[in-house]
């Protein structure tokens, strides 16, 4: 081909790929407002409480102290908001005539919003200049992973010796008992796992960045007044003002919490960059380099949880566990499931239940027979629905080739229901971590703001002063973060997402995180008991009214009716 033409169907690609995948960058451009305007009103490092001392309430301290950092910070979040700002306006034209032109300005502007959002953060969430480079080093390094990772899995590994390897890895499997199947990634579920990623680390840059600017227990403001002066700007303070309270009496927590903050919003945004060009995440997708990325970046998620969220080693060690040891649960479960042996006997197990379930309802119901040939229909939906890989035939239920149509045509539409069922849980667990996040490193009641009377500065407030709320609280919060970041780990393989979603495992695990995030709220937005009570009683009113409409529209409502 010409050099002229490959230009042209690169373009295309890109404009493609841009063009369909406009609704998430939408959304990453609402989120990048949204969180670049919370920050420019409310800059780190605080503002002055009192007019004294030089300065004037409401100011922010930053400016005082770390001028030049300041600068640095209000350009690159202005720059951000701007960017994301004209990425929306070019995403919403509905007429394009050129483009060429709209896909340079949209890359162009994309390029600029990502990078004043790391230099932004980069300047606002620490105070250190090596910690800054830090951030930037971390950039290239996960850029640089990603990029050896494609090369080698692509281009200097010949095809013959990965098939060698897969070769040797299968008949170890199969000695071993493993159910063996060829893989191979189609089109489809690579576009499909591009969405799904892209939906997650946009949130999960947006939660981050947020942390980052404004780590859990606050800022230094005016303070006790030391013996020596620690800024040329400040009086003699002992605490040298908008720096992290939480670095001053818990160092090694802020550092592990800023580290792992800054690693998942770092690892974020270049995820987002791979994602938005067709080549990198084709091959980034198909050779696991940015799942790689995805699983670093939701465990360092989970370690500034565990760090941000708590003040004792014991407690972060519980958090952390808890989610290691049921993720290593599922893992063991998932190898249960393909190991032959027990997949066999499972499906004994299975075929053994329906037989007792078919005879409990025989004896059950009188009118069993009589309405057993019209159900023939039925049963075949519910061996579509509920068999993975062996379907179970019963000796009553007769096939003919009059329907076989319907049999696809309902393999289809449960296809299609499982696909939309994922999409929503997914969205779901998302806001549910970001939620419980925040939450979690920024609890109701704030924090202490001084050392004195039996407490520490940055320890929780309503830890002390309400403790059995704050513990409720603490602990409906982490289940909510714990479960939701377990979803999104299965949501993320098609696969395991699907056979838990027709065993009811991921709507129930759903259904704990919404309670959970409920009664975080009932217990965390008063001080008061009847007030909580009242908010209980208001869900479990709620959540009976929807019970009793669905029992009504399933048992009482005849089909006919629900069909016109």
């Amino acid at each position: 081909l010409p050099p002229g033409h490959e230009s042209s169907s690169s373009n295309n690609d890109d404009f493609e790929l841009l063009w369909g995948h406009r609704k998430y960058l939408v959304l990453l451009g609402v989120l990048a407002v949204g969180v670049t305007y919370n920050a420019g009103l409310t800059p780190p490092g605080g503002s002055w409480t009192l007019n004294k001392d030089g300065h004037d309430a409401g100011d922010p301290v930053m400016h005082d102290g770390f001028s030049e950092r300041y600068e640095v910070f209000f350009y690159c979040n202005a720059t951000a908001f701007a960017a994301s700002l004209v990425l929306i306006i070019l995403l919403l034209s509905k007429s394009v005539t050129r483009k060429r032109m709209w896909l340079h300005s949209m890359q162009l502007t994309m390029i600029l919003d990502l990078f004043s959002l790391l230099g932004a953060y980069a300047a606002g969430s620490c105070r250190a200049l090596k910690s800054s480079i830090y951030i930037w080093v971390l950039v290239f390094a996960v850029i640089t992973y990603v990029g050896i990772h494609t090369l080698v899995s692509t281009r200097f590994i010949p095809r013959k010796l990965k098939q060698n390897l897969q070769r040797m890895i299968n008949t170890v499997l199969i000695k071993r008992g493993f159910l063996v199947r060829q893989v191979s990634i189609p089109l489809e579920n690579v576009e499909e796992a591009r969405k799904f990623i892209l939906t997650l680390v946009i949130f999960a840059a947006t939660i981050t960045y947020q942390a980052g600017l404004n780590p859990p227990g606050g800022f230094w403001a005016e303070n006790d007044h030391g013996s020596n002066k620690v800024h040329m700007a400040f009086p003699p303070y002992k605490h040298h003002p908008a720096t992290s309270v939480l670095r001053s009496n818990y160092l090694g927590r802020y550092n592990i919490f800023i580290v792992s903050n800054s690693t998942s919003f770092v690892a974020s945004l270049v995820i987002i960059i791979l994602l938005l060009s067709p080549k990198l995440s084709g091959h980034g997708i198909r050779t696991k380099a940015v799942i790689v990325c995805v699983v670093v970046d939701l465990s360092c998620l989970i370690v500034a949880y565990a760090a941000g969220c708590c003040r004792e080693v014991a407690t972060s060690f519980y958090v952390v566990f808890i989610i290691v040891i049921v993720w290593i649960s599922f893992a063991i479960l998932a190898g249960f499931f393909v190991c032959r042996p027990v997949a066999n006997w499972l499906q004994k197990v299975k075929t053994s239940s329906l037989c007792c379930v078919e005879k409990l309802g025989r004896a059950l119901s009188l009118s069993f027979s009589r309405h057993r040939p019209s159900n023939a229909e039925q049963e075949n939906s519910y061996e579509i629905l509920f068999s993975d890989d062996h379907p179970i035939h019963s000796e009553n239920v007769h096939t003919d080739s009059n329907q076989v149509p319907n049999q696809n045509a309902d393999d289809i539409r449960t296809e299609k229901h499982l696909k939309k069922t994922r999409t929503c849980m997914l969205l779901l667990a998302i806001l549910a971590v970001s939620l419980a996040y925040q939450s979690g490193l920024n609890p109701p009641g704030g924090f202490w703001s001084r050392s004195k009377d039996h407490h520490s500065a940055a320890d929780r407030i309503l830890e002390d002063t309400h403790h059995r709320r704050f513990i409720a609280f603490f602990y409906l919060n982490a289940i909510a973060f714990v479960a939701s970041i377990v979803m999104i780990t299965l949501l993320l393989n098609k696969m395991v997402s699907n056979k838990v979603t027709k065993r009811r495992a991921l709507p129930i695990t759903m259904i704990v995180v919404l309670l959970s995030l409920t009664g975080a709220f009932a217990v965390g937005n008063c001080r008061e008991a009847k007030k909580t009570i009242f908010i209980s009683a208001l869900v479990c009113s709620v959540l009976a009214y929807v019970l009793i409409h669905v029992l009504i529209a399933v048992h009482i409502i005849p089909p006919e009716w629900r069909s016109n």
